[in-house]
C-alpha cells in the first residue's frame, strides 16, 4: 500500500531577521542616550570599546577606530573638559549671567531706593543686558509735561553720581528712553506723543550730564511715545505706569576714542 508523504509547512519567519536587527539598533540607542547623559569617563570608554567591537564584526578595528562612535564626535575621554565645566547660575561672570559691576549697581540702586522709600515710584530690573531702571508716577512727570519735578532732578543727580562710580571699574553706556499715556496731545510745544516722551528722555539726559565724570557719548536718548505702554490706560493708576522714563545701564565692551569734548 503506497504512502503518500506528508509535506510540513513551516510559517514564513523571515521577518526575525530585519525585527532582530532593529530591536538591537534600538537598545544600543537607547545605552548611547544614557550613557551621554550620565557621562563618566571609565563607563563611557568601556561602552565606546564595546560597540566598536561589536560592530565590527566582533574584534577591534585595525586602526584602533571606534566604528559608529568616531572620536571627532565624542572624544575618547568626555572627562577632559570637565576640569572647565560651563559656568552655573551661581557664578555672576558667566555667559547670560549679570556682570559683577552691575550687581554691584543694582545693589547701591535698591539701598538708595529702600533708604528713600521710593519703591512705589521706581523699579529695578538686573538682567545680562544691564540694569534697567524705571521711573513711573506723577511723581516724575505731571501729565503733559516733559518738565522734571524736583524729585525727579534730584534722583537723575543721584543716580548720575552712582554710575559715575561703576564706570570706574568698567565703561558704560547709558540708554534713556520716554515713554507717555495713550491720550492724544497736540500742543504749541509738543505735537504728538512721540515729541513728549523724546523730552522727557532729553531733559533726564541733560541732567545727568551735568556731571562732568562723564563723557557725553555714553548717552542716547529715545521716545516711544504711548506705544509700548505697561498698563491698561483704563485707571489714573495705569496711566501714571505708562508715563514714564526709563534707563537702561549697560556694560561697554570697547572703549572709546579719546577727543576733546568742548562743553557749553
Amino acid at each position: 500500500m503506497a504512502h503518500k508523504k506528508r509535506h510540513e509547512e513551516h510559517a514564513d519567519e523571515s521577518w526575525l531577521l530585519p525585527y532582530s536587527d532593529l530591536m538591537t539598533l534600538l537598545l544600543a540607542l537607547f545605552i548611547v542616550l544614557f550613557a551621554a547623559s550620565n557621562v563618566d569617563a571609565a563607563k563611557f570608554q568601556a561602552i565606546k570599546e564595546a560597540f566598536a567591537t561589536e560592530f565590527s564584526g566582533g574584534s577591534k578595528l585595525p586602526d584602533g577606530g571606534a566604528g559608529i562612535l568616531p572620536d571627532d564626535v565624542f572624544p575618547a575621554d568626555p572627562g577632559e573638559d570637565l576640569d572647565n565645566p560651563s559656568p552655573t547660575p551661581s557664578d555672576p561672570s558667566g555667559p547670560g549671567q549679570p556682570d559683577p559691576d552691575l550687581v554691584n549697581l543694582y545693589n547701591a540702586l535698591t539701598g538708595y531706593i529702600s533708604a528713600n522709600d521710593m519703591a512705589d515710584n521706581m523699579a529695578l530690573i538686573l538682567s545680562s543686558d544691564g540694569v534697567l531702571i524705571t521711573l513711573s508716577s506723577d511723581v516724575w512727570f505731571a501729565s503733559g509735561s516733559a518738565d522734571l519735578t524736583a524729585d525727579m532732578r534730584g534722583f537723575a543727580a543721584t543716580l548720575a553720581d552712582l554710575l559715575v562710580e561703576n564706570q570706574k571699574e568698567h565703561p558704560i553706556n547709558i540708554i534713556i528712553t520716554g515713554h507717555t499715556d495713550d491720550r492724544p496731545i497736540h500742543t504749541a510745544t509738543f505735537r504728538s506723543n512721540w515729541h513728549l516722551s523724546v523730552a522727557r528722555a532729553v531733559n533726564f539726559m541733560e541732567i545727568m550730564l551735568q556731571n562732568e565724570n562723564f563723557d557725553p557719548r555714553i548717552f542716547s536718548a529715545r521716545g516711544y511715545g504711548e506705544y509700548e505702554p505697561l498698563d491698561t490706560s483704563g485707571t489714573p493708576e495705569g496711566l501714571q505706569r505708562n508715563r514714564r522714563v526709563e534707563v537702561l545701564v549697560s556694560l561697554r565692551q570697547t572703549e572709546l576714542v579719546p577727543t576733546d569734548i568742548v562743553r557749553e
